[in-house]
């Protein structure tokens, strides 16, 4: 199997978030205005050129990337395209800039594994608008410690 990242534009992105959202949250009423991107990564099977994956970047600043967004397809749901593609975005960040965060609500199980496997270190927590608990991950990927 191989897979391969690919960048969007964040028009390129407005053409695919509002079915990739849907999918990934359940949310019917997100529309693509709503969004404010820098870019978007996919990843993509190279033998079915199907999506697998795909995270929102918001730039921070020069050195700093925020995982926005992100979820997986029905291809790539419940087997290893999903830890194979989040890590292959990783490692695409991990080459731009010398930090990079998301937040993950505390409930999310199968996000927090994902995290945990590509280094991240929890920073912080935050409660949302609608009280629910994210919990603020980091990654530096100068000293690339994950204590």
């Amino acid at each position: 199997m191989s897979l391969r990242v690919e960048k969007l534009s964040p028009e390129e992105w407005a053409i695919l978030s509002e079915n990739a959202i849907k999918y990934s949250f359940g949310w019917d009423t997100w529309p693509k205005e709503r969004f404010r991107v820098s870019y978007a990564l996919i990843v993509k099977d190279d033998e079915t050129d199907e999506i697998c994956c795909y995270s929102t970047i918001v730039e921070m600043d020069s050195e700093t990337a925020f995982m926005q967004h992100g979820g997986n397809s029905p291809t790539a749901k419940g087997n290893v395209k999903t830890t194979r593609g989040y890590l292959m975005m990783l490692n695409y960040l991990r080459e731009l800039y010398k930090t990079i965060q998301t937040t993950i609500w505390n409930k999310n199980k199968p996000m927090l594994k994902l995290a945990w496997a590509g280094d991240f270190v929890i920073k912080g927590v935050i409660t949302d608008k609608l009280g629910d608990i994210l919990l603020l991950h980091e990654i530096d990927t100068e000293t690339k410690d994950a204590r």
